[in-house]
């Protein structure tokens, strides 16, 4: 969340223009846009705060996890990464957790191969689904960020769940 001096902006170098920003030096006049607002205590409508999140869009989770206060077992979180070895900003989504006592899932892993999921391979074949992970949906406010792809289908997921359209934020990065 930005301060009355600062402002973080976190920024995962996938071409030519964001890789030109790990030269922009300390100081330097710069305009962004995004995140717009959605992830905000402002915006909540129910008792209960659901996160998915996926790859990057966990920098937009972790500003609503910085500046919101639930409590103890109110939020259940699930971060998706595809592998291992890029689970960004994990560490400081553990200790936003920790903090307010919410409840944190990983599905790590590449998507079923002859199927459309949100989950990995792995939590598909076990049966986990938007049901099992976030048990208390209808009473929550659902929150998403990632790819448009894996949005989509998180999205219907949640829909078919019968998650009431108003209590659904998302946050896209690549629409």
């Amino acid at each position: 969340m930005p301060t009355p001096d600062a402002a973080r902006i976190t920024v995962r170098a996938l071409g030519a223009g964001t890789e030109r920003m790990l030269a922009v030096r300390p100081g330097t006049r710069v305009s962004f846009e995004g995140p717009y607002g959605l992830f905000t205590d402002q915006a909540r409508t129910a008792p209960r705060l659901a996160i998915l999140a996926s790859g990057i869009g966990v920098t937009s989770v972790r500003a609503l996890l910085e500046q919101s206060t639930p409590a103890p077992g109110e939020a259940t979180i699930l971060l998706r990464y595809s592998a291992d070895g890029r689970m960004f900003l994990w560490d400081e989504m553990q200790a936003l957790s920790s903090r307010d006592g919410a409840r944190l899932y990983v599905s790590i892993g590449p998507r079923p191969a002859k199927s459309a999921s949100w989950l990995s391979a792995a939590d598909a074949a076990r049966g986990v689904s938007i049901q099992t992970i976030f048990p208390d949906l209808r009473s929550s406010d659902l929150n998403i960020c990632g790819p448009a792809e894996w949005t989509e289908l998180a999205v219907a997921a949640a829909c078919d769940a019968g998650l009431p359209d108003l209590q659904l934020h998302i946050e896209g990065f690549d629409w």
